[in-house]
């Protein structure tokens, strides 16, 4: 779910707050198949998907993915995972 106030979406007089897709359609389509036994098509499913719920876009990201920012997370990360190695 988004965190900001403004981050709603209105269809028709029904005002709700977006949510964000964290798997791709395909994923979410055949895990449904496994765990249902309706058998729905996969446009079909697409179609049936509220209207709320959003894939992410870059444009809705609220902090930036500048080369710097992109760095310093690269090297925290492999800070992390050396601390990781040594503590083992």
């Amino acid at each position: 779910m988004y965190a900001g106030r403004k981050d709603c979406i209105t269809r028709g007089s029904v005002k709700k707050q977006k949510r964000l897709l964290v798997d791709t359609i395909g994923n979410l389509y055949d895990r449904f198949l496994s765990e249902h036994e309706e058998k729905v098509s996969y446009a079909a499913f697409c179609k049936l998907l509220p209207f709320c719920v959003v894939l992410p876009r870059l444009q809705d990201r609220e902090t930036c993915l500048c080369v710097n920012h992109e760095n310093m997370q690269f090297l925290l990360d492999v800070e992390k995972r050396r601390i990781d190695y040594l503590t083992t």
